[in-house]
């Protein structure tokens, strides 16, 4: 497996965040650079669920 040192991250500015309309896709982005997520993990973030105050828990299915 070739791994690299390389950080492949990007920013987005909050203005253009706020030019995503679907609300769920935007939330999905300020996990991923909050939180470090990959998109598929931001994905599965079910507020309701997923919140316990201090962690927030993702749905393992």
């Amino acid at each position: 497996m070739y791994v690299t040192n390389e950080n492949k991250s990007r920013k987005l500015s909050d203005m253009r965040l706020n030019l995503i309309t679907d609300q769920y896709v935007q939330m999905s982005l300020r996990l991923q650079a909050a939180f470090g997520l990959r998109r598929e993990e931001a994905m599965k973030i079910q507020p309701a669920k997923a919140d316990r105050g201090d962690r927030l828990v993702l749905d393992a299915s």
